[in-house]
């Protein structure tokens, strides 16, 4: 591996030196406390939820209608096999990672938004504070924005250019 890059990484959940939950909404808030819950709750309670949100009648109100399609669709299919797969990523997002950052050798971009309060600017501060040979890359706006401009220049980046 060359190159690596993150859009909207999370930091590590266990990390010591760094709260989690620090510029995050109360929903987001609920929700990872929630998911520390486990499985059974996950089965039973965020997944009908995630399942509803997608089938009412404007899940995505404020983002422009070809992106709100886009992942609409994506998380539509992502859910339709059933919670296991939804389960397991929420699981493995709040356990220990297995890995220090140290070891990612390869030069990484984290692309962070500014206004992001699902993954808020600390996550990807401590992520470049602790990647070596990291770069910070803001985009502009929140969690969900149309970053299309931003996200080629890392697939340039990527490629070697």
């Amino acid at each position: 591996m060359t190159r690596c890059a993150t859009e909207l990484g999370l930091a590590d959940y266990t990390a010591a030196d760094l709260d989690f939950f620090a510029g995050m909404s109360d929903d987001e808030v609920r929700y990872w406390k929630n998911t520390e819950l486990g499985e059974a709750w996950l089965v039973e309670h965020s997944y009908p939820e995630l399942v509803a949100w997608l089938d009412g009648p404007e899940p995505l109100p404020d983002v422009p209608p070809a992106l709100s399609a886009m992942l609409l669709q994506a998380f539509r299919e992502g859910v339709a096999p059933g919670p296991g797969g939804y389960v397991d990523d929420n699981l493995s997002l709040v356990a220990p990672w297995g890995f220090t950052l140290d070891q990612v050798k390869a030069p990484t971009w984290i692309m962070a938004a500014r206004d992001d309060e699902s993954v808020p600017r600390q996550h990807a501060e401590w992520l470049a504070a602790n990647i070596p040979n990291a770069e910070l890359v803001w985009l502009e706006g929140g969690h969900i924005a149309d970053q299309s401009e931003p996200e080629e220049r890392a697939i340039g980046w990527l490629a070697g250019g």
